[in-house]
This record gives C-alpha cells, sequence and structure tokens, in this order.
C-alpha cells in the first residue's frame, strides 16, 4: 500500500460485495483504471470466467496478481485521451469497476475537460483543486458506452454531505444510480476512512435508488428504497435505517419545532485543544464531556474578551470526533471558554428546558451519530442541529 499515492488496496470481502451487486447480464469486457494489484478484476473474473478484463495503472511497483488472462496497461488512469485510446484498441466498454485513490489533485485542463464531458464540471464548480474521486468517476463515464455499468468505491462525503449535493443532483438526472452499498468500517488497511460502492448505469434518469448495508464478511443486507429527491439529499443505508419512526405528519404540527424555529443561537468554539495547550488557556473540550446528558456546575467564570464563552443555560453538543458524537452536556451555573471541537446552543430560558429533555436522552444520542458525515473523522454540522425536531 502507498498512503502517499492515496492508495488503498481491496480487501477480499470487498470483492464479495462487488459480485453481489451487480446485475446478472454478462459484460464482455471490464475495466478499472486505477487497478492496483487488481482484486475488483478478479471478483469480476470469479463472477464470469470469460470475461475481458483490462487493468490501466499508473504505478509500475505494482503487477495485477494471479489473473493470467488479465491485460494491464501502465500508464495515467486520468489521461484524457485515455477513452479513445481503449475504445480503439477493445471496442464498447460495457463494465467499469474502480476504487480511486481518495486526495486532491490539482486542477487542469485536462481535469476540466474530464469533467465537463460528463456534465460535473458545472456541478461542483471550478476550483484549485479537486478530489481525485471525482475525477475518476468522470473518467469512468467516458470510457463506458451508453448502458454500460460503473461501480466505484466512494468515500463518505460524495454520498451525504451538502457540499457534493449538486455533484448528486447531476449523477441522478443524467444517469441511472441503481445502487449505494454502505462498506463496513476498515474494510481498507491502514484507514478506517467510511466508504461506499456507487453502482449507475451510463445515461437515462434515476427513478428510485436501492441502499444496501454490507457486513464485515461482504454480506449485503436488505435494500431501503428511496426517491430522486431522498438520494440528492444523501444516498447512506444507516441514515435512512435508524430516522426516528415517528413522522412529523402524525402530528399536530404545532407542537413540532426545529431549533431554528425556536431561535436557537449555535455556535463552536474559537480555540483547538492544541492551541489552548500551548497558549495555558483553559478550555472545555470533548474529553470533559464523559457521557450524554451531563449536567455541569462551575462555581468559577472563565471570561474571555478574546474567544466566544458557553454560559449559564447553554447546550454544549460535541461537534467532531468518532467516539464524541452523540456526548450533550448542560451548563447549569459558571462561564466556560469551549475548543473548536464543540458547539454551544444558546435559547431562550422558556425553552431550554424543552430541548434539554430531548438532548439528554440515548435516543438523540443516537440520532446524532446517524447524522455524523465524514470520511475519517466524524462530524455534524450546524445546520443539522438547527434542523432538529422538537416535540412538545
Amino acid at each position: 500500500m502507498d498512503i502517499e499515492l492515496g492508495q488503498f488496496f481491496t480487501r477480499e470481502a470487498m470483492s464479495s460485495v462487488l459480485a453481489q451487486c451487480l446485475g446478472p447480464k454478462k459484460p464482455k469486457i471490464a475495466v478499472d483504471v486505477s487497478v492496483g494489484e487488481g482484486a475488483l478484476l478478479k471478483a469480476i473474473q470469479k463472477r464470469w470466467r470469460n470475461t475481458k478484463l483490462l487493468g490501466v495503472e499508473f504505478d509500475r511497483k505494482l503487477k495485477i496478481k494471479n489473473i493470467c488472462e488479465a491485460v494491464q496497461l501502465f500508464g495515467n488512469g486520468l489521461d484524457v485521451n485515455l477513452p479513445g485510446t481503449i475504445r480503439q484498441l477493445y471496442g464498447e466498454i460495457d463494465l467499469a469497476v474502480n476504487n480511486p485513490p481518495f486526495k486532491s489533485i490539482r486542477r487542469s485542463e485536462s481535469t476540466d475537460q474530464i469533467l465537463g464531458d460528463c456534465g460535473l464540471l458545472g456541478a461542483i464548480g471550478k476550483s484549485k483543486n479537486y478530489p481525485a474521486e471525482i475525477v475518476f468517476l468522470a473518467q469512468n463515464l467516458r470510457i463506458l458506452s451508453r448502458n454500460g455499468t460503473l461501480a466505484i468505491i466512494v468515500p463518505s462525503g460524495i454520498i451525504n454531505n451538502d457540499r457534493w449535493k449538486g455533484l448528486r443532483s447531476s449523477l441522478l438526472r443524467s444517469n441511472r444510480v441503481l445502487k449505494a452499498i454502505e462498506l463496513p468500517p476498515r474494510i481498507f488497511d491502514k484507514t478506517e476512512a467510511r466508504t461506499f460502492m456507487l453502482v449507475l448505469r451510463k445515461g437515462g434518469v434515476t427513478d428510485k435508488v436501492s441502499l444496501y448495508n454490507a457486513g464485515p464478511d461482504g454480506e449485503i443486507g436488505e435494500s431501503i428504497s428511496i426517491s430522486k429527491s431522498q438520494a440528492e439529499h444523501r444516498m447512506d443505508w444507516r441514515y435512512y435505517n435508524e430516522i426516528d419512526s415517528a413522522s412529523p405528519h402524525d402530528i399536530s404540527l404545532d407542537s413540532v419545532f426545529t431549533l431554528e424555529d425556536l431561535g436557537a443561537e449555535i455556535f463552536r468554539g474559537q480555540i483547538s485543544s492544541v492551541e489552548a495547550r500551548c497558549k495555558s488557556v483553559n478550555v472545555f473540550h470533548t474529553t470533559d464531556m464523559t457521557g450524554i446528558g451531563q449536567i455541569k456546575d462551575f462555581k468559577t467564570k472563565s471570561r474571555s474578551s478574546v474567544y466566544r464563552t458557553a454560559k449559564s443555560g447553554d447546550i454544549l453538543v460535541a461537534r467532531v470526533g468518532t467516539r464524541c458524537i452523540g456526548r450533550t452536556c448542560f451548563l447549569k451555573k459558571g462561564e466556560l471558554i469551549v475548543s473548536d471541537c464543540i458547539y454551544v446552543i444558546r435559547l431562550e430560558p422558556r425553552f431550554r428546558q424543552l430541548v434539554w429533555k430531548k438532548f439528554a436522552t440515548e435516543e438523540f444520542s443516537g440520532e446524532l451519530r446517524k447524522l455524523a458525515r465524514g470520511v475519517c473523522a466524524q462530524y455534524v454540522t450546524k445546520k443539522q442541529l438547527l434542523d432538529i425536531t422538537i416535540i412538545n
């Protein structure tokens, strides 16, 4: 594995997921443009013995293992001329599989052309750098013939981050996105990145998307079907599986509020725990939040003219950290400088107990973990908190 190159070699469980998620029709040729040691192509070979296999790899130290029939080309998988070269040599391509490197690449004329050819450049906007996995996604679409199938591994941000909602909308509008499979944690060596396998067919328009969750051995459970509009919002199985069963439509609208409706002010701390240690600033950090529904009573006040502080009556919520998401605290007395890993929620006195009654529960902690986003370090956003439903 070469982490510097953004490479994470695929485990056998991942190959099992791939074999299960593809349809019954046998492809004539399958291509992987960042093939590595060929784990995904090996899964294709197990499923369809006579499918032609083609792998493209930039790193000449890597060789396809245990697949004698595979053709390996050494070159840049993001070469703007690669689709034409492949078609000229091998004809129409009806299946592409890919586990692209997760890293940032500098914008160039080639990256803009690759993204633009698939209608994705306008969806994500021009930038100095692009996530490599998005450019690889576009390159795979360029390689495929119409109605060809793509199975690509992507980080969770593409699936559920607001930043990439335009990307999801564009994919759903111009292709048939068939499946989004949530992969088990640590499925790749030396990384805890939360990842998904996205399966789509080039061309057409998406109607519904089937969501799945894969177990540690690669077994796939029951599906959840979501609409195109839901998929634009996010496409992670865990979110829709754990959605609160209580529907606002079953409750009087007069008794349902969001934090935004209640006029909540939400802000995060302005100093990191590392900076605080360097400057000898006493801060309240997520490590001081040891559980759910804590009530803190501080006799002293840590006033500051530099940093915003949490005050009596404020609710504190862990903002980031896979192990910290879900921790909550009510500041009964005192004033604290909080780290930038914590959100402070400030409400009118008449709403505090109503909101805290929900925030102090295991159910709410689970709701926050469900909402969490992020590839490695999980986090919740201010917008997500403002949209939290409070039932009177």
